[in-house]
């Protein structure tokens, strides 16, 4: 052979080996590097844990920074561990992508959202920017997913080389929370992003940036009958009853910095969803002062200690 052809030859296999290994390391490198993200990995080690009983807490950023799970199982009495799976901007339906690894050995699945989730109908979506960081945690589609969300997104069924090829992207995730603390004027704790039971990152009462401004409360007033959300938390209550799960909303305090006046609109979400589907739910959005709030929409460490107590001693009374 040429010798140039010859080393050109060597340079491909080399460069393509080093490609194909750098595709295949971005799981290894998802579940080392620092994201805010990489709370799947934790989420996905509970649920892969069949051995033993537990209550599941799920939500977005409300639950990710209000929610202390060893506080709620103490004031609500439940004899088994309470894990938060929240993670932030994972709403009611990124986070039934998790529903179908439930098993019975979940006795409870509390499931945290805002009454702004109900204010009009909307389509059953996972955007893939969502779902990149979940399939680089290892998370795939199950049979019992496929049947409780018929419209998953196919970017799950992606075999691994296509999948973590399309992944590339999020190296740029790792960067922006590299050099993140330069640039931000919030104190937080990264490490804490891992945590199990109460993962409120932030170390500080009140944000530097606050106050918040208010963007109204129009955006919590029913504007549409939500025939989506309600049709599917219809068919999860169907799956959680059939594998003898109680299955429980908790509609999330509002900072009356941000809105003031939504009494009204939280106590029709609640009666709605409750007359709709039969599902419990637990209206807290008027538990929380102002002094409570870390920033518009998140509870500080004290805020997040009182809505924990209630939360416990909600869930304990039947």
């Amino acid at each position: 052979m040429n010798p140039s052809l010859k080393r050109l030859a060597i340079f491909l296999v080399v460069a393509g080996c080093t490609i194909l290994l750098a595709i295949y390391l971005q799981t290894y490198l998802y579940r080392v590097m620092d994201s805010n993200d990489r709370r799947f990995v934790s989420m996905m080690s509970v649920l892969e844990d069949k051995k033993q009983d537990n209550v599941l807490l799920f939500g977005d950023s409300r639950g990710v920074l209000g929610v202390n799970t060893k506080v709620v199982r103490s004031h609500a009495g439940i004899d088994v561990p309470m894990y938060n799976l929240a993670n932030f901007s994972q709403s009611l339906y990124q986070s039934s992508y998790f529903y179908g690894m439930i098993e019975k050995n979940t006795r409870m699945v509390v499931q945290c959202t805002s009454p702004e989730f109900f204010a009009t109908d909307e389509p059953h979506l996972m955007p893939e920017v969502k779902a990149i960081p979940m399939y680089l945690s290892g998370y795939r589609v199950n049979e019992q997913t496929r049947k409780l969300i018929p419209d998953y997104n196919r970017f799950f069924d992606k075999p691994a080389l296509d999948g973590y090829f399309e992944c590339r992207e999020y190296f740029r995730n790792y960067i922006t929370t590299a050099i993140r603390p330069i640039f931000d004027n919030e104190r937080y704790d990264q490490s804490l992003m891992m945590d199990k039971f109460f993962p409120h990152i932030y170390i500080d009462q009140k944000s530097p940036n606050y106050p918040v401004q208010q963007t109204g409360c129009k955006k919590y007033q029913p504007a549409k009958y939500p025939k989506t959300q309600i049709e599917f938390l219809k068919k999860t209550k169907a799956y959680f009853d059939a594998k003898g799960i109680e299955y429980v909303i908790i509609l999330m305090p509002i900072n009356p910095d941000d809105c003031n006046d939504h009494q009204l609109a939280s106590a029709k979400t609640k009666e709605m969803v409750t007359r709709e589907t039969g599902i419990r739910v637990i209206d807290l959005t008027s538990l929380l002062p102002v002094t409570d709030f870390y920033d518009a929409v998140h509870a500080n460490h004290h805020g997040a200690e009182v809505l924990s107590k209630t939360l416990g001693d909600s869930l304990k009374r039947k």
